[in-house]
């Protein structure tokens, strides 16, 4: 039998020993250590996976959902159709008809802010409403043709793509002031951010603080959208040949220095952490910096696939606006 052997380990610490010196020593007497539970660091969620819903191709309506105007309140994505239906969804999938502006032809754009809607279109025509339900009609006492619409810092402004003529209202689409970028033209669509509002008319740039008098900035590209990003706090441009740029205002900086990608592209928005961008050939690209795009997606519809434009829904929903391609 082999003899224990006692060994002292350090005072008030002892321990019994075999001759292969294998066995740990015990811990001394006393109160127990005390260890607190890890603290779990926060995860930030996962931005929502993209999904690209093309109209009216992808619509599960029952009829077809031909897209004017859109706009998103936060709550569910609104389209008007060609007899200026109004439909609200949720998903971009079931569309559910809740009202009707106008008659036929009356409405080019939609936005929402501040608890309103408002709706505008030929010859000056607008219509405003407090739930896209029941909607008022005026004007905006210009006799343009108003093709876009956008609401930032208590102010709807419209634009009109063929003189340039611009519109303003602080009350809700009730009254309308009238201004002009001075150029004669304006692109596609308006965007706001940084207490800016902005466009693209011509070879410019163009910039207000209340849609009314406009600052202008000459670019090289040919663009034709643009769309704003809080997180980046800057503009993305698109246009002719698959341009991109970056605006940023106060002071203004214009950088084109980025590659072209796809072909003329008509519409931008941001949404989802990422710019979405679509073209004349049925694609649509991404960018997390609004100057470098990546193939994101293909129209599987190939008798719509003339992409128009494109809005940032619900939950990674982008609405992607089909037409035929022009004859």
């Amino acid at each position: 039998m082999t003899p224990r052997v006692t060994r002292k380990i350090r005072p008030n610490s002892y321990a019994l020993i075999g001759p292969d010196k294998t066995q740990a020593p015990r811990r001394p007497p006393g109160p127990a250590i005390y260890n607190p539970p890890a603290v779990p660091v926060p995860v930030p969620p996962a931005p929502p996976a993209l999904r690209f819903i093309y109209l009216p191709s992808d619509a599960l309506t029952g009829v077809t959902l031909t897209v004017v105007a859109w706009c998103n309140d936060g709550a569910r994505m609104l389209v008007t159709d060609y007899y200026t239906n109004v439909y609200a969804s949720t998903d971009g999938y079931n569309w559910t008809q809740i009202g009707t502006i106008g008659t036929g032809g009356d409405v080019l754009a939609m936005a929402y802010g501040g608890g309103a809607y408002v709706a505008v279109g030929p010859g000056g025509v607008a219509y405003t409403s407090t739930d896209a339900v029941t909607w008022t009609p005026g004007g905006t006492g210009v006799g343009s043709d108003h093709t876009c619409i956008v609401f930032g810092n208590g102010l709807f402004v419209a634009a009109s793509a063929a003189d340039g003529t611009t519109v303003a209202s602080s009350d809700s689409g009730a009254s309308w002031s009238p201004g002009n970028t001075g150029l004669g033209t304006f692109g596609r669509n308006l965007a706001y951010g940084n207490s800016m509002f902005l466009g693209i008319a011509g070879a410019n740039v163009v910039y207000s603080s209340d849609g009314l008098s406009w600052g202008v900035e000459a670019v090289v590209g040919t663009y034709f959208c643009a769309a704003y990003s809080p997180s980046l706090d800057l503009f993305s441009v698109r246009g002719a040949g698959g341009a991109s740029a970056t605006v940023q205002l106060g002071p203004v900086v214009v950088n084109e220095s980025f590659p072209l990608v796809g072909s003329s592209q008509n519409g931008v928005d941001w949404g989802s952490g990422v710019f979405a961008s679509c073209d004349t050939n049925g694609y649509v690209y991404t960018s997390t910096d609004g100057g470098n795009y990546v193939l994101a997606g293909q129209d599987p519809n190939p008798s719509n696939n003339y992409e128009q434009d494109i809005l940032a829904g619900l939950s990674g929903i982008f609405l992607v606006k089909e037409s035929s391609p022009p004859t």
